[in-house]
């Protein structure tokens, strides 16, 4: 009763005209119908209800909101907006066609909604330590990055730098150490090149226009979290350095970062190509299993390693 309108896929047509004959025979008036073609996303997985379910009872998922499943439930887990979700639907229309698309074409939708609104952070994959050493005029001992590049008004989150004879340690990805063999740029700080002892600071001033690397210094504020990605059935692992504390993030929180598609084949096989990525914060008062899915424009980073027992 009140019931306007039917939207449902065109392979439910036969029902359409067996129950207009039971309402014509009540003397009722069927509502308008409109039907829609299958739609495909490539990358989301089979839209079996049934094969879901038994992979559910099965134990070969976790839940209903695992991140290898087609489900609503799932992809509000992986980070994806609602809004993004309705935008993405609005802009396929309805149609009797059978459509195709990529998980790539949602992700774009989610992008445009996050990444006006997010803070940034810094994240390191497969951390590699290395010392720098510089001249006096060199040694700072706090930088200053923008919370959001868009606004300034938000304000700045700091790096701290400890420096003894040494000099200062610092975390690098590893797919950047033998790079430093030529002169780059510490993303917001200095630019360096290798030695012997490690890696020394030439200037603070970017005049040269180098290609940039993202690092982290030692000391309390990084925390160490594990990097999972989805690839069909399986969960490629890897581990990384976040910016700061478990305690500095909301659970559920959406952080893009900047970093490297994990392709299939291990950590040890990353892109060398940098993307633009957004990361999901689980953080500790979750206790599901953390992961991330890394498409062409979405990571996910989890929880302290020490925090999640079952990955220490």
């Amino acid at each position: 009763e009140g019931v306007t309108h039917i939207i449902r896929g065109k392979d439910l047509m036969d029902s359409t005209r067996r129950q207009t004959m039971l309402y014509d025979g009540l003397g009722w008036t069927y509502p308008e119908t409109i039907y829609w073609g299958r739609v495909k996303i490539h990358g989301l997985g089979a839209f079996s209800t049934s094969q879901m379910r038994r992979s559910v009872e099965e134990g070969e998922v976790s839940d209903w909101d695992d991140p290898r499943l087609p489900t609503l439930r799932s992809l509000k887990r992986r980070g994806y907006a609602p809004e993004a979700m309705k935008n993405f639907w609005i802009d396929l229309g309805l149609t009797r066609k059978d459509i195709s698309v990529s998980m790539t074409t949602l992700d774009k939708f989610n992008t445009r909604k996050i990444d006006g609104e997010a803070r940034r952070a810094t994240l390191i994959r497969e951390p590699v330590h290395i010392y720098l050493d510089c001249e006096d005029e060199y040694r700072t001992k706090t930088i200053e990055l923008l919370i959001h590049p868009d606004h300034p008004e938000r304000g700045y989150r700091e790096l701290h730098l400890v420096w003894t004879d040494k000099g200062t340690g610092i975390h690098i990805e590893s797919r950047d150490v033998s790079s430093l063999e030529q002169e780059r740029r510490l993303r917001g700080w200095a630019d360096i090149v290798a030695t012997d002892r490690g890696a020394t600071v030439l200037r603070t001033s970017r005049e040269h226009g180098l290609s940039q690397i993202h690092w982290l210094p030692d000391g309390e504020a990084i925390t160490s979290c594990l990097l999972e990605q989805v690839d069909g059935n399986e969960i490629l692992q890897m581990s990384a350095l976040i910016e700061g504390t478990a305690g500095d993030y909301d659970h559920g929180e959406i952080v893009p970062t900047r970093g490297t598609k994990i392709k299939a084949g291990g950590p040890g096989s990353a892109s060398t190509a940098p993307t633009k990525t957004l990361s999901l914060l689980r953080s500790s008062d979750s206790r599901r299993s953390p992961w991330t899915k890394n498409t062409s424009a979405l990571h996910r980073f989890l929880a302290p390693v020490d925090v999640w027992s079952l990955l220490s």
